[in-house]
C-alpha cells in the first residue's frame, strides 16, 4: 500500500479517492518549500548542515507516516489525519521564506531544482481495470443504505483466494458515492475471487479493538462480488493539484 499512499496524499488523490484532497492541492506553496531545503542544502556557503539535519528529519518521518496503514487520502481532512505532518509546515514555510532570499545568488540552481520537484509529482500511481483473477489494490461494491460511518468503521470482511481481510485492519471500505463504496487493500493485494460480507461473523478481531469500531450501526447481512477491480500503474501526467486539469476518478455510479 506505500505505493499509493506515496502519491496520493501527497499529490493527486483524485484517481482513487473522489472526495479526498492531497496536501500538494491544498498547499502547492509546500513545492517551493521543498525546493528551498534542497537549494539551502546543496548551496556553498549557506547553513548546509542544518539544512541537512532537518532535511533527513522530515524524511524519516515523513517516511515513516506514509506507510501508516489508516493514512489514506478521505480520512486526510474528513478526519484530521493531516495534524501527523503538521510539524512539518513550519519547516517547510521557513525553507520557502530562505528559498525566496537567497535563490537570487544562484538562480539557475534554484531553477533547476524546482523544475525536477514539480516534474516528480507528475508520476502518478493511476488505477486500470484488471480481470477477476488479476491481483488488485481496490475494489468497487454497491453500497448498503447506510451512513458514511456505518460503512468507513463496520466490522465487514472480504473473502478472497489468499483468505479473509477484515476492514480497517487489512483494508479499509469508503464511501465514494450515493451509490458505490470502494475496499483498498492495505496489508496485501486483493487475490480474486472476492466476496464482501457486511457482518464478518466469522472473522475473528482482535481483543483489542477499540469499541469505536465496534459500535457502528448495524448494516445488514448483504454480501456482493466486486462491480469493478483495479490494479495500480505508474503513468506520467498533469496532476491536478496543479489545477491545469480537472481531477478526474475512474470512480463513477455505473
Amino acid at each position: 500500500m506505500a505505493g499509493l499512499e506515496g502519491l496520493c496524499p501527497d499529490a493527486d488523490p483524485g484517481a482513487w479517492f473522489p472526495d479526498g484532497e492531497g496536501l500538494l492541492h491544498a498547499c502547492p506553496w509546500l513545492i517551493l518549500g521543498a525546493a528551498g531545503l534542497v537549494f539551502e542544502a546543496v548551496r556553498p556557503g549557506g547553513q548546509q548542515w542544518a539544512a541537512i539535519c532537518i532535511g533527513l528529519a522530515l524524511l524519516v518521518y515523513g517516511g515513516t507516516m506514509l506507510a501508516y496503514v489508516d493514512l489514506l487520502p478521505s480520512g486526510l481532512w474528513r478526519f484530521n489525519n493531516v495534524h501527523y505532518f503538521k510539524w512539518m509546515f513550519p519547516a517547510f514555510a521557513l525553507f520557502l521564506l530562505l528559498f525566496l532570499r537567497d535563490v537570487r545568488h544562484a538562480p539557475v540552481t534554484g531553477a533547476a531544482i524546482t523544475i525536477v520537484l514539480v516534474l516528480a509529482t507528475f508520476i502518478r500511481a493511476l488505477p486500470v481495470e484488471v480481470g477477476s483473477d488479476a491481483p488488485a489494490r481496490m475494489l468497487v461494491f454497491a453500497k448498503p443504505q447506510a451512513d458514511f460511518r456505518a460503512v468507513y468503521f463496520g466490522r465487514s470482511a472480504i473473502e478472497d483466494r489468499a483468505g479473509a481481510s477484515r476492514n480497517v485492519f487489512d483494508y479499509h471500505q469508503v464511501p465514494v458515492s450515493g451509490q458505490r463504496f470502494v475496499a483498498v487493500a492495505l496489508k496485501r493485494d486483493f487475490a480474486g475471487q472476492e466476496r464482501w460480507s457486511a457482518r464478518s461473523s466469522g472473522t475473528e478481531w482482535p481483543r483489542t479493538t477499540p469499541d469505536f469500531y465496534r459500535d457502528v450501526p448495524d448494516i445488514g447481512a448483504a454480501t456482493g462480488t466486486p462491480l469493478h477491480r483495479y490494479a495500480a500503474s505508474v503513468g506520467f501526467g498533469v496532476p491536478c493539484w496543479t489545477r491545469l486539469v480537472g481531477c478526474q476518478t475512474m470512480i463513477t455510479d455505473r
